[in-house]
């Protein structure tokens, strides 16, 4: 049986379910029919609207064929003001370094 690991997020200052889980081409298909399933590139994740009771939703959304375990609230995930994205694949000399607000504004342009 596949495990999903479940976590509570704010993301874009909204409340969002974060799903982990070993990449299966098969497995994302099959997580398309959840609400506004996304994946984000900042946060290297899949992720889904927030939905109060979601391990009971997904569980019978899937009939008990994937097992669902929630990780609870990662305190840590509000802290996304001020992050900074990095393009390594530009040479040192020419790199640009992007720092976003929360609502993902640029804030600031380092080189």
């Amino acid at each position: 049986m596949i495990t999903i690991y479940t976590e509570r997020i704010k993301y874009g200052g909204n409340k969002r379910i974060k799903l982990k889980f070993a990449y299966n081409p098969e497995l994302v298909e099959s997580l398309k029919v959840l609400p506004d399933f996304r994946w984000s590139p900042l946060i290297k994740s899949w992720h889904i609207d927030h939905i109060e009771n979601h391990i009971e939703y997904l569980t019978k959304t899937y009939n008990g064929k994937y097992l669902f375990v929630d990780l609870g609230t990662n305190p840590r995930s509000d802290n996304t003001a001020g992050f900074i994205v990095k393009y390594q694949d530009v040479p040192s000399e020419d790199r640009i370094y992007l720092k976003f607000d929360f609502d993902r504004t640029i804030i600031d342009l380092v080189k």
